[in-house]
């Protein structure tokens, strides 16, 4: 009887990774930041709130640097390693070693900036299973949903914040409309991904933001988005062939 009451399989409940989530969070609550009150109103807050949380995936990553590296988590640290390599190499090479280190104004898309996303990339993928991987899918396609509504508002011209915005109306929370082109592309993709995963009428709403997405992305007249999500679906199809179709 006591036998009975036990688990069948006490190793399949495993313990939630909330420093993960917590990781993921962060990084969705800086894609939404913004303040109106700043005279850039969407980069230097992003930027500031990335530096308050950089420990947050440095930890992740620094507490997978005692685990036995396969063949693709060396392959990561290599293309990353490089990657950051070439960065610094071209910013001691250029005139303005701080524009290149902070980035252009209204953009900071500088050396440090770079540095913090292969941090994250880094940080979320050496920790990345198949429970919390899902919860990443959700959130980024929650996120998605939210820019989609805000994009659809803007491009309506009832955005009830009077951006100073010279370029096409649809720039989301990222005060730029390649920025959020290319966000919403992305999105898209993992909208698809999730749509095999879920129930019927979860997958309507799902069609319906990647349609609401693409759409967006095209009356944004820019091409990044187009690109994210024909790269990002081309990559997901291939692995639904590899699954299914394994020779």
């Amino acid at each position: 009887r006591g036998m009975a009451n036990r688990p069948k399989n006490p190793t399949s409940t495993k313990i939630h990774d909330y420093w993960y989530y917590i990781c993921i969070l962060c990084v969705t609550f800086i894609s939404l930041r913004f303040d109106t009150k700043t005279q850039d109103p969407f980069n230097l807050p992003k930027l500031a709130s990335l530096v308050l949380f950089l420990w947050l995936p440095l930890f992740l990553v620094i507490r997978k640097l005692n685990t036995r590296p396969n063949k693709l988590i060396a392959f990561v640290f290599a293309f990353t390693g490089g990657f950051l390599i070439a960065l610094l190499v071209s910013a001691l090479k250029t005139v303005s070693f701080y524009q290149s280190f902070v980035g252009v104004y209204q953009r900071n898309l500088g050396v440090a900036t770079y540095v913090f996303f292969i941090l994250i990339m880094l940080g979320t993928a050496l920790n990345s299973t198949f429970r919390n991987s899902k919860f990443t899918l959700l959130t980024f396609v929650i996120l998605g949903s939210l820019q989609s509504i805000y994009g659809l508002v803007q491009q309506l011209g009832a955005d009830p914040f009077p951006w100073d915005n010279p370029y096409n109306p649809m720039i989301g929370t990222f005060g730029n409309p390649n920025f959020s082109s290319a966000f919403l592309g992305c999105s898209a993709v993992a909208a698809l991904t999730l749509i095999f995963q879920i129930s019927l009428k979860m997958r309507l709403l799902l069609g319906i933001q990647v349609i609401l997405s693409l759409a967006l992305v095209i009356n944004s007249n820019s091409s990044q988005g187009l690109m994210a999500f024909v790269i990002g679906g081309s990559f997901f199809l291939a692995g639904i062939v590899f699954i299914n179709h394994r020779r």
